[in-house]
């Protein structure tokens, strides 16, 4: 991980018992005690899909934590996270709520929240739209907007692509 507040502990340690080798382990309470914290968030999302059961609109209010105009760490949401360039009527929002406590990772990418919401979120639509929310997926996808994008749109299609071949996605259970 990338805080390093157990390398001054053992430090300390090692300067207090000279010459002899240490070795600092927290425990899973330590660690959660004097450690940092996954960022609370809140989303409000909006979508609409059209006729052909296609996204045609999405709108994103992020609320997180941070100090004035500045995003706790492991807080921010882009303003290019998918599906930005990928939706037409695209809207993205980003509210800030004063905090204090001390954010980061905690034992996972930043994003892995967000792309949980956002990913869900793209299933109700799916639905809604009386669609497949893989195909869903492969059709926004492939789609004629060249927004702003964050990822590699080729990729991400393989690897959904992959991920249907491999699971058996649409046969009998």
């Amino acid at each position: 991980r990338l805080v390093n507040d157990y390398v001054v502990e053992a430090a300390a340690i090692a300067r207090a018992v000279e010459a002899v080798p240490i070795k600092l382990l927290w425990s899973r309470e330590d660690d959660m005690g004097h450690d940092v914290y996954r960022p609370a968030g809140f989303h409000l999302l909006d979508g609409g899909v059209d006729a052909a059961g296609r996204l045609s609109a999405w709108r994103h209010h992020f609320v997180t934590l941070g100090a004035g105009s500045r995003v706790t760490h492991s807080g921010d949401m882009p303003a290019n996270e998918f599906p930005a360039g990928f939706v037409a009527n695209y809207r993205h929002e980003q509210s800030i709520i004063g905090s204090h406590v001390p954010t980061g990772a905690m034992r996972a990418p930043g994003s892995n929240g967000i792309a949980f919401v956002v990913q869900s979120f793209i299933d109700e639509l799916a639905h809604a739209a009386g669609r497949d929310p893989l195909q869903f997926r492969l059709d926004m996808l492939a789609g004629p907007l060249a927004g702003a994008r964050a990822f590699d749109a080729t990729r991400m299609t393989s690897v959904l692509e992959l991920a249907r071949e491999k699971s058996g996605w649409g046969q009998a259970m």
